[in-house]
């Protein structure tokens, strides 16, 4: 390190000079490391406000997801419409011939197709149940729905002289094979997928289910309770899988078609919505 010394001043001034160059150069660096902290620092709000978290991925829906759907038990999928346009694309675009359609005689009743040609008994009493459950009969508290069962080419848009068949409707012509049914369904999460069906075939597809059945709690109120008891679900998803109309408390106990699956209980106004799994879960009001 060099130092110029002035001869003209004396040792103690030389000495004092560099002091306060020492004292000067000392403020500097500590302005220096401060400006630059309060750089950082607005580096990293900057950083905060224009990196916004990512989304998580959106679940890619199946086609049938637009409309009503689930699997039977024998994992055969059923659709049915949500009204009159969905009834619609249900039978004349989705329904071959040979596969069956089941419909009833309420106004606003769904078209379920069975998208099979050979179809079990069992998978056919539980698209009925599901046709039933879906129509109004729900909404007006009705305790047995008269459900028909035909084929494909039965049904046709051609009617009689001097009527029309309007969005959604169709002429039956022929046999009709007729089920007795009581509106009642079942809730579940699968896959990451909020499903409703059956109890027999909603049971086969998941570990934890919820039965429901008509009733006047409104949908949102039930959703909310639906999602708190299966621990996820979208509320969106599971309203937009309930019949319309309200739900309340269902049956109770362990499904005797089902034996050995331990059970909890949901309530609803007051009573308890049958919520049953494989796995033992403490019995709690929600």
């Amino acid at each position: 390190m060099r130092v110029t010394l002035f001869l003209e001043k004396s040792l103690e001034e030389n000495a004092a000079l560099y002091f306060e160059k020492a004292k000067t150069a000392k403020k500097k660096l500590q302005g220096a490391k401060e400006a630059r902290e309060r750089t950082l620092k607005l580096l990293q709000r900057d950083t905060l406000v224009t990196e916004r978290p990512k989304e998580p991925a959106k679940r890619r829906q199946e086609w049938y997801e637009r409309f009503r759907w689930f699997f039977s038990s024998e994992n055969i999928l059923c659709i049915g419409g949500r009204d009159a346009s969905t009834n619609e694309q249900v039978v004349r675009k989705h329904a071959l011939a040979g596969e069956t359609v089941l419909h009833c005689e309420l106004a606003g009743s769904p078209f379920f197709v069975v998208k099979s040609l050979q179809p079990s008994a069992s998978t056919i009493q539980e698209a009925a149940i599901a046709t039933g459950s879906y129509s109004k009969a729900w909404k007006l508290g009705i305790g047995n729905v008269e459900v028909y069962a035909v084929k494909r080419e039965q049904l046709s848009k051609e009617a009689p002289s001097g009527e029309f068949m309007g969005k959604g409707a169709f002429m039956v012509r022929g046999r009709r094979e007729r089920f007795t049914v009581i509106p009642r369904l079942a809730i579940a999460l699968a896959d990451g997928k909020v499903i409703c069906g059956p109890r027999s075939a909603i049971a086969a597809k998941a570990e934890r289910i919820i039965e429901i059945q008509p009733g006047t709690t409104k949908a949102s109120d039930t959703a909310k309770l639906i999602a708190r008891a299966l621990g996820g679900g979208s509320l969106d998803d599971i309203i937009r899988a309930l019949p319309p109309g309200g739900c309340k408390g269902g049956r109770t106990g362990i499904p005797e078609t089902l034996p050995g699956r331990a059970g909890s209980y949901l309530f609803l106004e007051g009573r308890p919505l049958c919520f049953w799994s494989k796995i033992q879960y403490p019995t709690r009001e929600v």
